[in-house]
């Protein structure tokens, strides 16, 4: 069974995206005269057309890049798209992959290069890093100990 992707999932990518490639998830940024300046690099998201895309800020005015290049597509295959590029960042090195510290009968519990725990039943390395908490913790609370 599908679930629907909604516009959290789509956030939660997007500020994945941005937490391991060292932006901060706000795009703009405010200065001492009150103005507003984009945050170059960070990734946000664009609504036109019924559609969403990712968009990638390459200027201090706010233009904009896209790094998929899918231009605006239903949020289900934005989701995909985005993953697959957070994939592609990490076979590439542009960021530290996630690295597997213990194995138990009900979890597979992975550590990210800056510190970051998570579990996985399937085995895989989870591809979001929101809610994370120290290891003796997420165990306790999975009943894994």
């Amino acid at each position: 069974m599908t679930y629907r992707i909604t516009e959290r999932d789509l956030q939660g990518v997007v500020d994945t995206l941005n937490k391991v490639t060292g932006h901060p998830k706000d795009a703009w940024t405010k200065d001492d005269k009150g103005l507003y300046h984009s945050v170059v690099g960070c990734y946000v998201l664009s609504h036109a057309y019924g559609g969403v895309e990712l968009q990638q800020i390459c200027t201090d005015g706010g233009g904009v890049s896209t790094p998929i290049g899918a231009g605006h597509v239903t949020k289900r295959e934005l989701y995909y798209k985005m993953h697959a590029y957070l994939d592609g960042l990490f076979d590439a090195g542009k960021i530290a992959k996630w690295e597997l510290i213990e194995t138990t009968t009900k979890y597979h519990y992975w550590k990210h290069a800056e510190g970051y725990y998570n579990c996985t039943s399937d085995g895989n390395p989870p591809t979001t890093q929101a809610g994370y908490i120290e290891l003796n913790a997420l165990k306790k609370l999975k009943g894994d100990h």
